[in-house]
């Protein structure tokens, strides 16, 4: 859309379900809606739901990269932490979308409406339709975290140790990689990297970080 950043999110803006038939008279829908479906809003107030009611409804750029780091040294000790993070954007969750076959679905789905009452933003299960395939604010989450990207502790053996020892230098350390992430996403991670442009900020099932653990030893003779 014009005037908005590349790759922004552009659909129907979900703003609750139905319930029951009663709402399904009294507020405009798609063709084909029944209770348990999505409410999407008439942005053109036309009374009719359509695709010029799509509008920009998030963005996958964050506002916001975060990155802090320090370190301290004192009697031989040695200790160093690193955080990023970003804020400001949001993820299109592909995963949330309903699936055919033996595939795993997102515990969302447990939420999900199946009777008057029961739940006013997941719509009822079904293999398509409506709630599935028209891309809605249902699919975008936060994407804001933090992430303990590394901390790393370690000691060095003072010199009149390491003369007896005939050594320049001799240090042991532990180190720890992506050890804690907070994040308001529901999915593995909101960090996402796509080659297409157009595919920013999209999980279809991205593999998560892995966590590290190291244990080192920098000897020199």
């Amino acid at each position: 859309c014009r005037g908005n950043p590349v790759g922004a999110c552009y659909g129907y803006n979900a703003i609750g379900v139905l319930q029951n038939e009663t709402e399904l008279e009294n507020y405009p829908h798609v063709a084909n809606a029944q209770p348990g479906d999505l409410i999407f809003e008439d942005v053109n107030g036309d009374g009719v739901i359509s695709p010029e009611d799509r509008t920009v409804i998030g963005q996958p750029t964050p506002s916001v990269i975060l990155g802090v780091n320090a370190g301290v040294q004192a009697y031989g000790f040695d200790f160093s932490i690193e955080f990023n993070g970003q804020f400001g954007y949001e993820v299109a969750n592909a995963k949330r979308s309903s699936r055919f076959g033996l595939y795993n679905f997102e515990s969302v789905f447990l939420d999900r409406w199946h009777g008057e009452g029961t739940s006013n933003t997941e719509p009822r299960l079904t293999t398509a339709g409506i709630n599935y395939d028209n891309f809605s604010s249902r699919f975008l989450e936060s994407g804001n975290f933090l992430r303990l990207r590394n901390v790393q502790l370690g000691y060095s053996l003072p010199e009149s140790v390491l003369e007896r020892l005939r050594l320049t230098r001799l240090r042991v350390y532990v180190s720890g990689t992506n050890l804690m992430t907070w994040q308001d996403y529901s999915g593995y991670m909101p960090e996402l990297y796509n080659n297409n442009v157009f595919d920013v900020g999209i999980d279809a099932g991205k593999y998560p970080l892995a966590k590290s653990v190291l244990f080192g030893l920098d000897l020199s003779f």
